[in-house]
């Protein structure tokens, strides 16, 4: 059976998971590498991930969870979410989420 790759809007939970894990900076593959083996992903389902990282990313953008630097390659938490718990990730993304669609 094929695994299913998550949307980007799950994704947004599991990139900043992982840069946060990484040490809160890292290139488009260092996050892509470390979402694939937090989703045991192979690489079939690679590209598929991948472009569904790059709108996570986005959206983690757009909510000032994090921000690009070097045309985008390199990723970084904002400084205002480098102390968080990954075990707060998920309430906080829900939280930007929903101001960031109520500010709209």
């Amino acid at each position: 059976m094929e695994k299913k790759i998550p949307s980007y809007h799950t994704l947004v939970k599991d990139a900043l998971t992982c840069l946060l894990s990484i040490g809160g900076t890292a290139t488009n593959k260092e996050i892509l590498e470390a979402v694939m083996q937090k989703l045991d992903v192979n690489g079939i389902l690679r590209e598929k991930l991948n472009y569904n990282l790059g709108w996570a990313k986005v959206y983690a953008k757009k909510y000032g969870l994090i921000s690009s630097e070097a045309g985008r390659s390199i990723w970084k938490i904002n400084k205002e979410f480098s102390n968080i718990k990954i075990t707060d990730v998920d309430m906080i993304v829900k939280q930007k989420k929903k101001l960031y669609y109520s500010n709209r």
